[in-house]
């Protein structure tokens, strides 16, 4: 993804960024922007922590291969599988989000498959059970 902005016009030396990729934040976005003297202008866009969902077995350990996805009230997008520390990341998207297990690995099993786990903070930490 590219940063989307506008220049009002080459007189006025004013720009306007409206979009920035997923994962980083603008404080200044949708706001006029004006360049320096020299014609300048330097936009600093801030990397914002990733979602992190986090698997764990009724012990505390770490379970790798779950398959998990993110969600909003009206899209779901895949994270892919949590790895050796029982973690999947993607970089965070603004709203709110909940995780919610698509497949999990032979020999586990989940209350109940359908469930959502609310994110907080873009992280979440889900119990399943070893079998």
């Amino acid at each position: 993804e590219e940063v989307s902005s506008q220049v009002a016009s080459e007189d006025e030396m004013t720009a306007r960024i409206d979009k920035v990729p997923t994962g980083y934040e603008f404080d200044k976005l949708g706001q006029t922007l004006e360049f320096d003297s020299e014609g300048k202008l330097t936009v600093t866009l801030t990397a914002r922590a990733p979602f992190v969902v986090k698997v764990v077995d009724q012990d505390g350990n770490p379970v790798a291969g779950v398959v998990v996805q993110v969600c909003n009230d009206s899209t779901c997008v895949p994270m892919g599988s949590t790895d050796a520390n029982g973690e999947a990341k993607r970089p965070s998207m603004n709203g709110s989000y909940a995780a919610k297990i698509t497949e999990l690995p032979d020999g586990y099993s989940v209350e109940d498959i359908e469930a959502y786990y609310d994110l907080v903070d873009g992280k979440v930490t889900i119990t399943i059970t070893k079998n």
